[in-house]
């Protein structure tokens, strides 16, 4: 290790040096290749195999949502019974939800506005 000042001599990292022959280069260089040694090997090729899709479920993707395949066939028959409403159908529908949860939460309201009202002009 050197003792230099200069921290671009310190931190740098020692030369390789190239002209020693390595075990790798020490047998006889194809024609046409220099003596040294790139170091680089060739990759070995990867093989793909392709099967064939026999249509076998290996995993039911139903069990993802939380349902069994048996309960999700059942929500599915359940689901394809289902009634189909008209516009005009689904106007009334709301209409009369709102006829019928509509009072009660108007005076919830009142309730919560009446106690906020005499809260604020008791700790006035």
């Amino acid at each position: 290790m050197s003792t230099s000042l200069n921290p671009k001599e310190a931190n740098s990292a020692p030369e390789r040096d190239v002209t020693k022959s390595s075990p790798e280069s020490a047998a006889s260089p194809a024609e046409g290749q220099d003596k040294v040694s790139t170091g680089a090997k060739k990759k070995k090729k990867v093989r793909v195999v392709y099967y064939e899709d026999r249509g076998e479920t290996l995993y039911s993707m139903a069990a993802l949502n939380g349902k069994t395949p048996e309960e999700q066939e059942e929500y599915d028959k359940k689901r394809k019974n289902f009634v189909r409403l008209s516009a005009k159908e689904k106007r009334a529908a709301i209409l009369a939800a709102f006829q019928v949860y509509g009072p009660p939460f108007l005076c919830l309201i009142g309730a919560f506005t009446l106690a906020a009202l005499l809260l604020y002009f008791f700790l006035k």
